[in-house]
């Protein structure tokens, strides 16, 4: 930063930060291990905050979306379309794939799964709104013009409130028309008993509605069997097989199909107070004794109430560094403020938003979703500590 030699104030420039990349370059490898790990390959939290892409599906139909981490070792993912209140998919065996300029530097795509898709939906919203599921929202017109509506559903059909972040749990907050309702993905089982779970809590009365469950071929047959819902693919997956349980939900639910190929659970008017969950497990027709077992152990829908306070602190660590005062002649001299570039988090810092708190602290954002907050930025600069403080926001800017 700058300062007068004649006058204490700031001007807030990040000399240190001038090292990071540009917007679209091609990255290099993290500086915490050259030649080992790519810059984007870091902790970004329980989840992220992203455009997400899954297979099949144009680049923008989830711009919105929150790709949550799930499992105690976190090898699974479940993402999220905060617009159309959907389970954009699920899948087992690792996170994303992290392609685009935000990321990689590539143009013309947007993270994705990695590892094997368990589920996923198409754009449609993932609530009925009085039996339809006819997305309400119009086309872009003039410049960026597309084939795919974007911003949020109407408020009275579904809005998304927010998250929760507790330790490494998620619980995600929207309304279904009057009904408020906290989700929360989960992965239970192991080995070819991999379950990906969703658990519901309605908190308020509301409409009765139909839940979008999974998309699967036009041509899918399904039949119930052991307590369990077993959708057979069409004939160019012949062995796929999607296996589906419901666990605590009210007596009249029911699984539909809401168009070919589109698996929905029927829910009545709801009072407030019903807790269920829904089970996703995909393989192939020999496992499929594993399958039931699996899904038979699901553990009960669980209250997510505790689930929305204050949790453990993820990053407690502080990240000492020394900065340098500047020593040119002239009316003004360069400071430069280090930033935390070697942290345990591999973090890349890229920085997209800076301010000071009254208290003389230091914040910044970066590129990447995460929030730092330092203090020690004083005439001397050589005690600058660092904490993180936030992760997983979609590109905070400012």
């Amino acid at each position: 930063m700058m300062r007068s030699n004649s006058s204490s104030v700031f001007l807030g420039l990040f000399a240190s930060a001038l090292s990071a990349l540009p917007l679209g370059a091609a990255p290099a490898t993290n500086a915490l291990k050259p030649g080992e790990r790519a810059r984007w390959d870091m902790d970004y939290g329980p989840f992220l905050n992203l455009t997400v892409q899954m297979p099949g599906e144009t680049a923008g139909s989830t711009p919105k979306g929150v790709a949550i981490r799930v499992g105690e070792s976190k090898e699974g993912t479940v993402a999220f379309d905060t617009d159309l209140m959907r389970c954009t998919g699920g899948w087992t065996g690792g996170f994303l794939d992290f392609k685009g300029v935000a990321f990689n530097g590539a143009h013309g795509g947007n993270p994705g799964p990695v590892g094997e898709v368990v589920f996923q939906t198409s754009a449609v919203p993932g609530w009925s709104k009085a039996g339809s599921f006819a997305d309400p929202r119009a086309l872009p017109r003039g410049f960026g013009a597309s084939t795919i509506p974007y911003g949020p559903l109407p408020a009275d059909w579904a809005k998304y409130k927010g998250l929760y972040r507790h330790g490494e749990k998620t619980v995600l907050s929207y309304t279904v028309g009057t009904a408020a309702v906290l989700e929360a993905p989960g992965l239970e089982g192991s080995g070819e008993g991999k379950v990906l779970t969703r658990t519901f809590n309605v908190r308020s009365a509301g409409a009765a509605s139909t839940l979008l469950v999974a998309e699967v071929s036009p041509s899918a047959q399904w039949q119930e069997r052991e307590g369990c819902l077993v959708v057979t693919e069409g004939a160019e997956k012949e062995d796929a097989r999607l296996v589906l349980k419901v666990l605590g939900a009210p007596a009249s639910a029911k699984w539909v199909w809401i168009a070919p190929g589109r698996v929905g659970l029927e829910l009545p008017a709801f009072a407030g107070g019903e807790r269920w969950k829904v089970g996703h497990w995909r393989g192939k027709e020999r496992n499929l004794s594993e399958a039931f077992a699996a899904l038979g152990a699901m553990n009960p829908a669980q209250d997510l109430a505790p689930w929305t306070r204050p949790g453990p602190a993820l990053w407690p660590e502080v990240i000492s560094v020394k900065g340098e005062v500047g020593s040119e002649d002239g009316p003004f001299q360069l400071d430069t403020v280090s930033l935390p570039m070697q942290n345990p988090w591999n973090s890349w810092l890229r920085l997209g938003g800076l301010d000071f708190f009254q208290d003389g602290r230091i914040a910044f954002s970066t590129l990447a979703g995460d929030v730092w907050v330092g203090k020690g930025v004083d005439d001397g600069l050589q005690n600058i500590q660092w904490k993180r403080f936030a992760a997983g926001l979609h590109q905070p800017l400012g």
